[in-house]
């Protein structure tokens, strides 16, 4: 889901989900371990400084496709932590 959210991202970074956590892999073989969507999304973040401008575009794409109830309430949990560390497209935008 995460990786739907950021396509400018995909080639360039890799989220696996596992029980404990998620694995960020970043180009040159460096990974991470995170324990939550929150530091996911803080790793990107120093990864792809951009990533966020991407977030709400995608985000409308992926609602049709996440409509059951509970897997729209995971989509706008992980949407809005993104949205903390990321910040607004307007936000990102100004930083870059």
């Amino acid at each position: 889901m995460i990786a739907e959210l950021c396509p400018s991202l995909t080639g360039r970074v890799k989220v696996v989900a596992r029980p404990d956590g998620f694995v960020v892999s970043a180009p040159g073989g460096r990974q991470t371990v995170c324990a939550t969507v929150g530091a996911v999304w803080a790793v990107l973040h120093s990864l792809a400084p951009d990533a966020g401008v991407l977030l709400e575009p995608a985000l409308a794409g992926l609602e049709e496709r996440y409509r059951e109830a509970g897997e729209h309430r995971l989509l706008e949990a992980v949407a809005a932590s993104g949205r903390r560390q990321l910040g607004t497209p307007r936000e990102v935008a100004a930083r870059l």
